[in-house]
Protein backbone atom coordinates (compact mmCIF):
# COMPACT_ATOMS: atom_id res chain seq x y z
CA UNK A 1 0.00 0.00 0.00
CA UNK A 2 1.43 3.39 -0.96
CA UNK A 3 1.38 6.42 1.32
CA UNK A 4 -0.99 9.22 0.51
CA UNK A 5 0.96 12.18 -0.83
CA UNK A 6 -0.45 15.54 0.12
CA UNK A 7 0.81 18.71 -1.56
CA UNK A 8 2.22 21.38 0.76
CA UNK A 9 -0.07 24.19 1.79
CA UNK A 10 1.17 27.32 0.09
CA UNK A 11 1.07 30.44 2.22
CA UNK A 12 0.61 28.54 5.49
CA UNK A 13 3.12 27.59 8.19
CA UNK A 14 3.08 25.19 11.12
CA UNK A 15 3.43 26.29 14.74
CA UNK A 16 7.10 25.23 14.72
CA UNK A 17 7.78 27.25 11.58
CA UNK A 18 5.90 30.26 13.00
CA UNK A 19 7.99 30.07 16.18
CA UNK A 20 11.18 30.05 14.14
CA UNK A 21 10.04 32.99 11.98
CA UNK A 22 9.00 35.06 15.01
CA UNK A 23 11.95 34.05 17.20
CA UNK A 24 9.72 32.75 20.00
CA UNK A 25 8.94 29.32 21.40
CA UNK A 26 6.26 26.97 20.07
CA UNK A 27 4.50 27.32 23.43
CA UNK A 28 4.39 31.11 22.96
CA UNK A 29 2.84 30.64 19.51
CA UNK A 30 0.19 28.32 21.01
CA UNK A 31 -0.58 30.94 23.69
CA UNK A 32 -0.99 33.60 21.00
CA UNK A 33 -3.34 31.27 19.11
CA UNK A 34 -5.44 30.73 22.23
CA UNK A 35 -5.55 34.44 23.20
CA UNK A 36 -6.69 35.43 19.71
CA UNK A 37 -3.53 37.20 18.53
CA UNK A 38 -3.62 35.12 15.34
CA UNK A 39 -7.00 34.99 13.62
CA UNK A 40 -6.01 32.94 10.56
CA UNK A 41 -5.29 29.78 12.54
CA UNK A 42 -6.70 26.58 11.09
CA UNK A 43 -6.77 23.15 12.68
CA UNK A 44 -5.89 20.15 10.52
CA UNK A 45 -5.99 16.48 11.34
CA UNK A 46 -7.89 14.49 13.95
CA UNK A 47 -9.40 16.11 17.04
CA UNK A 48 -7.23 13.94 19.27
CA UNK A 49 -3.98 15.30 17.81
CA UNK A 50 -4.57 18.39 15.69
CA UNK A 51 -1.98 20.27 13.69
CA UNK A 52 -2.38 24.03 13.64
CA UNK A 53 -1.34 26.16 10.68
CA UNK A 54 -1.20 29.94 10.39
CA UNK A 55 -1.28 32.19 7.36
CA UNK A 56 2.26 33.37 6.59
CA UNK A 57 0.99 36.87 5.74
CA UNK A 58 -0.43 37.22 9.24
CA UNK A 59 3.03 36.53 10.69
CA UNK A 60 4.52 39.21 8.45
CA UNK A 61 1.87 41.69 9.59
CA UNK A 62 2.49 40.71 13.23
CA UNK A 63 6.22 41.33 12.82
CA UNK A 64 5.58 44.73 11.21
CA UNK A 65 3.22 45.75 14.01
CA UNK A 66 5.77 44.70 16.65
CA UNK A 67 8.53 46.63 14.87
CA UNK A 68 6.42 49.80 14.78
CA UNK A 69 5.58 49.67 18.48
Amino acid sequence: MSALQVPPLEGWVTVAQAAEILGITRQAVHKKILDGSFTSTRRLGPVSKPIFVLARIELVNYQLAKAES
